[in-house]
């Protein structure tokens, strides 16, 4: 075995099935409410750490809301997705 298979993350998943962001974009229509409901069910953010996301998102345009695996950040995704929420994986190299 490599060094490189060696390496694992804080989900004992290989390094390069988890290099990749799921991104909250600001948008005009939902409210702040709405956005942090969603982020406390969705990716289990607590109340303060979804204010923060939803903070910087208004400000800065987008706010990394979580790291991992690009599958499981899809799936993610697609949740917010049905909810008019824009987010997007992009993937980290």
């Amino acid at each position: 075995m490599t060094q490189n298979e060696e390496l694992k993350n804080e989900n004992n998943l290989p390094k390069s099935e988890s290099e990749a962001i799921l991104l909250l974009y600001n948008d005009d229509f939902n409210t702040f409410d709405f956005i942090i409901e969603n982020l406390t069910k969705i990716v289990n953010h607590s109340e303060q750490q979804a204010i923060q996301c939803a903070l910087i998102a208004h400000n800065k345009g987008k706010s990394i809301i979580k790291k991992g695996a690009k599958d499981i950040l899809t799936q993610l995704r697609m949740r917010f997705s049905k909810l008019n929420i824009t987010t997007i994986v992009e993937t980290m190299n």
